[in-house]
């Protein structure tokens, strides 16, 4: 193992790795396909992307990925305040260099992430086709569906990994699906948002980055909410029994 590596604590290395490939996957998609595959081809890829990484690091650092799901376990405390910061710092670390692949691979395609409104697979909204209170509602109630699946899925330590990283890649199907659809643009990972944003900045994009923090307010408010629903539902189950 190298130097490098052996002084990163492997959690943290794995949600890095995680979040690396989900964003050059899931930019790399919006990039090259959405007008071949369509917004529903889009969050489908992204929901497998998620399904297949969760399995395999979810047993080395509870597969979180997105900072939504982060701030969701550091508020059900299976993450410590320091721990979770950590992870976040990590995931971004992590999105920002998947953007930078993302680029060195499209360079040779001759693609000029300065010349596309979005950059590198970016989140931007129009605020003729969606007024700026519907992205920012969408974007946290669809954060807090995400986080409500993950806490609720991976609650237990003999949840198997494969019914979880199921019912999360689903739930990312379905919300990425339903956001693309209403607002034009799906963020609802704090991480991958930035990491996009802040390439395409560097190289000449600038929009994505103007509107970043709605893509990293919403989806954290909603991790929030999501937190609160999840909690609500325990409670419940217990009132039952």
């Amino acid at each position: 193992m190298c130097k490098l590596c052996a002084l990163v604590p492997p959690k943290y290395s794995a949600e890095f790795i995680g979040s690396m490939f989900f964003t050059l996957i899931g930019c790399g998609v919006i990039i090259t396909a959405i007008d071949d595959i369509g917004f529903i081809g889009v969050a489908a890829v992204l929901g497998m992307t998620y399904i297949a990484l969760y399995q395999v690091i979810a047993s080395v650092s509870g597969g979180y990925i997105n900072p939504v799901f982060t701030l969701g376990g550091m508020m059900d405390k299976r993450l410590k305040l320091d721990e979770g910061l950590l992870y976040m710092l990590f995931q971004v670390l992590g999105a920002v260099l998947g953007a930078l692949i993302l680029w060195a691979c499209l360079r040779s395609m001759g693609y000029e992430a300065s010349m596309a409104p979005a950059g590198l697979g970016g989140n931007i909204y129009d605020s003729s086709f969606s007024p700026f209170w519907s992205v920012m509602l969408v974007e946290a109630l669809m954060a807090a569906f995400l986080a409500m699946i993950y806490l609720g899925t991976t609650t237990t330590k003999d949840s198997g990994r494969a019914t979880s990283g199921l019912a999360i890649g689903m739930a990312w199907f379905a919300a990425a699906a339903f956001t693309f659809l209403l607002i034009g643009t799906a963020g609802l990972n704090p991480a991958r948002s930035i990491g996009s944003a802040a390439v395409s900045a560097a190289l000449g994009s600038l929009r994505p980055l103007t509107q970043l923090w709605v893509f990293v307010v919403a989806p954290l408010a909603g991790a929030l909410v999501g937190f609160c629903l999840y909690k609500c539902k325990l409670g419940l189950s217990k009132q039952a029994k």
